[in-house]
């Protein structure tokens, strides 16, 4: 069982598999594909926000200002990312969607034919086998957990803020929270159901990453690995060593704070009042947006400080890497008088972090933005995998490369 920070996830690592005789082993540098849920580019480039693992990493990196992502949500975007099409390409347009055969060849099924390991961590639940997300790994373990009765009522609450005809005359927050009424009278679910979700803390994410990389050092085979983290995604709970590094001194208004750990709910009340003709609704909804930010940004610390374990523990090995940081999408703070995500096409969400590093990558920027179906074909060359194309994905690593070149 993995425990951080007091968090403990039920289950043990998807055992990673003996390699079968005669399989055809790779030759080149370990591939790490890095992807933080919910980043937004002008974040991770913030200098009110210390990132010193990350900020090392760039420095050594080929990177963007802002890498482009296709979709606002999460599921499109890491389905665009391994597949190196675009959602309309796919078929995956939100969160419901299914990664399936017709969206061609996967990049861990590319990498584990070429005769790289594959293997992966996601805090994610929309990153796992029902989602056909896991195709192509050997090994895959995601800690997000949940009670599946929660789940399931979860998703049918967050429904109705547009499937239910309530919602043509209420706010997204009072038809959640009309719906939350009306579905815990019928269940036996607790009436505070956003308070039940607790996203895996990012030490829980390195320590299972971790425990992969010593069963994959073991061995001379490189590595393709995917890790995923699930901060600085709501609700905000800044893990021990990083909680009020950056909100001391402020304060959420108090007509938030009845509202747990920073919660999608308060997040949607948030967005009603920056919409509001009250003055006063308005200017403490701009003073939440503006905490809330404050609280998102000490995740991301807690995020740098893992992936600065990870990559420390990578160095150790000796081993060749490429490695390459992004993200699926941003997050609103009262932009546009809105919050959250999946929302809008707002470069808010769309503008993500993108770098790469590793042997023969050439430290500086990126004249164009790059695009996240551009990861799989990039990473392939980089490590020395001979496919002319992936998907509609241009090689960042080559100078005016285009799609299928």
């Amino acid at each position: 069982r993995l425990d951080h920070d007091g968090v403990q996830i039920p289950g043990d690592l998807d055992p990673l598999p003996a390699i079968a005789e005669g399989a055809r082993r790779g030759s080149g540098p370990d591939v790490l594909l890095i992807s933080v849920d919910t980043l937004r580019a002008d974040e991770f480039l913030s200098e009110a926000v210390p990132t010193p693992a990350l900020d090392r990493l760039r420095a050594r990196s080929r990177w963007a200002t802002y890498g482009r992502a296709p979709a606002p949500s999460t599921l499109p975007s890491h389905v665009s990312m391994v597949t190196g099409r675009h959602p309309l390409e796919t078929g995956c347009y939100t969160n419901s969607s299914q990664l399936t055969s017709d969206a061609g060849d996967t990049l861990p099924e590319l990498f584990h034919a070429a005769g790289w390991r594959t293997a992966g961590v996601a805090a994610n639940d929309l990153l796992e086998d029902r989602t056909g997300f896991t195709r192509g790994f050997e090994a895959f373990t995601n800690v997000a957990w949940r009670d599946p009765n929660v789940l399931e009522m979860t998703k049918l609450v967050m429904s109705t803020r547009r499937m239910s005809p309530v919602s043509l005359f209420l706010s997204d927050s009072a038809t959640v929270a009309a719906s939350v009424g009306l579905a815990t009278t019928r269940t036996n679910v607790p009436p505070k159901i956003d308070a039940l979700y607790m996203p895996p803390a990012a030490g829980v994410v390195r320590d299972a990453a971790l425990a992969y990389f010593e069963q994959l050092y073991a061995d001379a085979q490189p590595y393709f690995f995917f890790l995923h983290f699930m901060d600085p995604h709501l609700p905000y709970t800044p893990a021990v060593g990083f909680a009020g590094r950056l909100t001391a001194g402020s304060a959420l208004p108090a007509r938030y704070a009845h509202f747990p750990q920073l919660s999608t709910m308060c997040s949607d009340t948030i967005q009603t009042d920056l919409r509001s003709d009250d003055p006063a609704a308005r200017a403490d909804a701009l003073a939440a947006a503006a905490y809330l930010r404050l609280a998102y940004g000490e995740e991301l610390m807690a995020v740098d400080a893992a992936v600065g374990e990870v990559l420390a523990r990578a160095e150790r090995s000796g081993r060749p890497l490429v490695v390459l940081f992004t993200a699926d999408h941003g997050e609103h703070f009262a932009e546009h008088n809105t919050m959250g995500h999946g929302n809008s096409l707002y470069e808010e969400l769309l503008r993500v972090p993108f770098l790469i590093a590793g042997p023969g990558v050439e430290p500086g920027r990126f004249d164009a933005p790059p695009r996240l179906e551009d990861i799989g074909i990039t990473l392939l060359h980089a490590a020395g995998i001979a496919v002319r194309s992936f998907g509609q994905g241009r090689d960042l690593l080559q100078p005016n490369s285009e799609p299928g070149s």
